[in-house]
């Protein structure tokens, strides 16, 4: 797992999953990370984010795509 701060430029609301609940893509600087579908960290995720510096921990997919375990606002 990655911890990282990065600032939020872009913030793209995707499919929701199979029950109803929301994904995300979140655009770091051209780095992209996906939400996981399901997962409660995707209702602390809001637009007054975008333009904030953000704690972030993601993970890597065998694929290579970059899944996000945790997100918070940097303090």
């Amino acid at each position: 797992m990655i911890h990282q701060t990065k600032k939020l430029t872009d913030l793209k609301r995707i499919k929701y999953s199979i029950n109803g609940n929301p994904n995300y893509l979140l655009s770091f600087d051209g780095f992209t990370i996906r939400t996981k579908s399901d997962s409660m960290v995707n209702f602390s995720i809001t637009h007054g984010m975008i333009g904030k510096d953000l704690l972030v921990s993601y993970h890597f997919t065998k694929g290579g795509k970059a899944i996000l375990d945790y997100v918070n606002t940097k303090k």
